[in-house]
């Protein structure tokens, strides 16, 4: 479905916005509350002082037609790494209401991820989007509230995350945009720059070999298929029947299939032994010698990636503890791992 304005589902059909109210079950319930009070939590940052109460309270009123007193408990979840999240409730029915978070402007395209959606809903394993504008990246969709983060420990779990990723690489959906690891690090590494933000040590050194990486995939043959780029454990939720839902879809594009595997690996921490494990759930088997080497390359290219995202988010004050310093330390450690299985030899000098 090409591009048309905003997305409104239900019972995973795509709809436009009149016959989404035409639909809509809340329509014209009349249902006491009393008065909306704010209380949080968390403290406010700049993305929620831009979208005020008041604000968001009227946009959800219209984008399910209801009166904004049918809205109840409306408050801020925990902050995520990329965008500010609120729940709210209308009648028994819980939802989450996703605003982008500060600075995500210049690194996510909102069209891009609405394509993603119109392309993975009808797979089933998505969260159940109730609507999304691809202007504003304001997002709505239902709040599973007995899910859980897929535990990365329980062998069962990783086996099915696994099958996920495969499935979606087996789907044949093709869209119109891609995931270019090179073209991401040169972006982040351009505003780090304009931010005095990379204060990482031996930078120059470390960001030559990863150029020295870049050309080796260059001149490999890579397969390309749609990837969710950023399938981590927190972004698969496992619901009460036990079913998996594959969330968060604002980085998917066409890729290089493996790097999904790198990209789950890199967020869970995972050493070389669990990541061993993991392209063997994926594969049901070892991967080959290319295989390896691009997962590996991937493991060196991704950590350097959200290291510099982690230095873009530190300026504008936004932290997140030691991640940039570990992704950082995948890089390298990664980048030697690769060029030792290409050349045989036992270091490059990092």
């Amino acid at each position: 479905m090409p591009f048309t304005g905003c997305l409104y589902i239900q019972g995973g059909k795509i709809m436009n916005a009149d016959r989404f109210k035409q639909t809509e079950e809340f329509n014209n319930k009349d249902i006491n509350q009393k008065e909306i009070t704010r209380t949080y939590n968390l403290p406010l940052d700049k993305a929620y002082k831009e979208y005020s109460n008041a604000k968001i309270l009227s946009k959800i009123s219209s984008i399910f037609h209801v009166n904004k007193n049918r809205i109840k408990e409306f408050k801020p979840l925990d902050l995520g790494m990329t965008n500010d999240s609120f729940l709210f409730k209308i009648d028994d029915k819980e939802y989450i209401y996703r605003i982008p978070g500060e600075g995500t402007d210049e690194l996510v395209n909102r069209r891009d991820e609405y394509r993603n959606y119109q392309a993975v809903i009808p797979l089933g394993i998505t969260e159940n989007v109730i609507f999304m504008d691809p202007k504003t990246g304001v997002k709505i969709s239902e709040y599973e509230s007995k899910s859980r983060s897929a535990d990365v420990d329980d062998v069962e779990e990783l086996k099915r995350c696994m099958e996920i990723i495969r499935s979606l690489h087996n789907s044949n959906i093709r869209v119109p945009h891609s995931f270019n690891i090179e073209k991401n690090i040169l972006f982040y590494e351009n505003i780090c720059r304009r931010g005095d933000a990379i204060q990482l040590e031996d930078y120059s050194k470390v960001r030559s070999k990863m150029g020295e990486l870049i050309s080796i995939l260059k001149d490999m043959d890579i397969p390309i298929k749609f990837c969710h780029i950023d399938p981590n454990c927190d972004n698969f939720l496992v619901l009460p029947n036990g079913e998996f839902k594959l969330i968060d879809w604002e980085y998917a594009g066409m890729c290089d299939p493996v790097i999904d595997i790198a990209m789950f690996a890199l967020y869970s921490e995972f050493d070389e032994d669990r990541l061993e494990d993991i392209m063997g759930y994926y594969f049901e088997g070892k991967p080959d010698f290319g295989e390896r080497i691009r997962i590996y390359i991937y493991m060196a290219l991704g950590g350097f990636l959200w290291a510099l995202w982690a230095a873009y988010k530190q300026v504008l004050g936004i932290t997140f503890g030691d991640y940039m310093l570990k992704m950082y330390q995948y890089a390298r450690d990664y980048c030697k791992k690769a060029m030792n299985l290409i050349r045989g030899v036992d270091s490059i000098g990092i």
